[in-house]
């Protein structure tokens, strides 16, 4: 038993010991980083403490700035919006969702973080929870309640149905894209985006005439 306790003490001991030496390792290199960003030699080593890619680090420094001062970030919608894209960016998507879920606890009715869960869903390759939160986000914008719209809104609306077309392409739902598409050049005639995708479906669908049709929108 005794034996087994010093075991214990000696790991601990090296724990804090290790711990010590990667935070002050940590301190340095942080140190050289604010001086100097883009030392590849810093970036390198921070890398290797934060187990993430040299490219990330300058991604992981900011979504941990974020996370330490998290009910600021949550109160700035640019901060908040920063950090869901470093997270994202981090391949982290559940605590991205997680960022979003306790924003739009607080803003229940907002397009925009509703959009971005989408998108979060659609970067991680869960094309159906995607399209689940367009849907949502179709039914809250001003359009589907008759509301007047701003130009900023009618763009959240037009992004709401760009996205479901994608996820429903992804998800080779192509009949369902093709009607999402059409709605999107009746609210916005000529939309170059949607007419290039419907252009592409046909075109698979070797329907080559009125693919061309719609690529020369």
């Amino acid at each position: 038993m005794k034996r087994f306790a010093c075991r214990v003490l000696v790991f601990l001991i090296i724990f804090v010991m290790v711990s010590a030496q990667s935070f002050s390792a940590y301190a340095d290199w942080g140190a050289v980083l604010t001086k100097d960003p883009k030392n590849q030699t810093a970036l390198f080593a921070m890398g290797k403490i934060l187990n993430v890619a040299p490219e990330l680090v300058q991604t992981k420094l900011l979504a941990n700035s974020l996370l330490r001062d998290f009910q600021t970030t949550l109160a700035s919608e640019k901060a908040l919006y920063t950090l869901v894209g470093c997270l994202e960016a981090l391949g982290d998507f559940k605590n991205a969702r997680k960022t979003l879920s306790m924003y739009l606890s607080i803003h229940p009715n907002m397009l925009k973080p509703v959009l971005a869960m989408a998108y979060d869903y659609y970067l991680e390759g869960d094309f159906q929870q995607a399209t689940n939160w367009y849907d949502k986000a179709m039914a809250i914008s001003p359009r589907a309640q008759g509301s007047y719209m701003t130009l900023k809104e009618f763009d959240q609306a037009l992004d709401s149905y760009h996205g479901k077309m994608l996820t429903l392409m992804a998800l080779k739902k192509y009949d369902q894209a093709l009607s999402i598409g059409k709605s999107i050049l009746s609210l916005s005639p000529g939309n170059y985006f949607a007419a290039l995708r419907i252009g592409n479906i046909l075109f698979v669908r070797k329907d080559y005439q009125n693919a061309l049709k719609y690529y020369s929108l």
